[in-house]
């Protein structure tokens, strides 16, 4: 395959992607696919991975949010107890 090839077919894979998880993984990935070009079994990987990018999306989690909560609660709670 020769380069030009390979970094289209780069790209095209990178596009499969979430458009939140390319902004923030995209370049250095495309920087990795430049060194080695994808091979079959890479690329059904790659395939693999956007599929899963967009049926398990990243969430915020909420326990440091519970956990200053809490701190916040037996902070409180020792002061006015004193």
């Amino acid at each position: 395959m020769d380069v030009r090839a390979g970094r289209a077919r780069s790209r095209t894979l990178l596009r499969l992607y979430p458009s939140g998880w390319r902004a923030r993984y995209g370049a250095e990935m495309l920087e990795l696919l430049a060194e080695r070009p994808p091979t079959w079994r890479d690329s059904i990987d790659l395939i693999r991975g956007a599929l899963d990018a967009h049926l398990h999306p990243p969430t915020r989690s909420r326990v440091p949010a519970l956990a200053a909560v809490l701190a916040g609660l037996v902070v409180g709670g020792s002061t006015l107890a004193a």
